[in-house]
């Protein structure tokens, strides 16, 4: 849970500082009909998919 934690402020402080966002992504597909951007909602899903099954399978692991 604490590396949970850590990682969820270093990867927000990262975004913060990069001026990425999530949410301006998802309107500028609804309202401005910009397709390409699909790709990188796509790319953040699979990411956390990936992260959340790789600390869980160190979680269940036994070292």
């Amino acid at each position: 849970m604490i590396s949970g934690l850590i990682t969820g402020i270093i990867f927000g402080f990262l975004w913060k500082r990069g001026k990425f966002c999530a949410t301006g992504i998802v309107r500028d597909i609804y309202l401005e009909k910009q397709t390409p951007n699909i790709v990188l909602i796509l790319a953040i899903i699979f990411i956390q998919a990936f992260l959340y099954h790789l600390m869980v399978e160190l979680k269940h692991s036994k070292f």
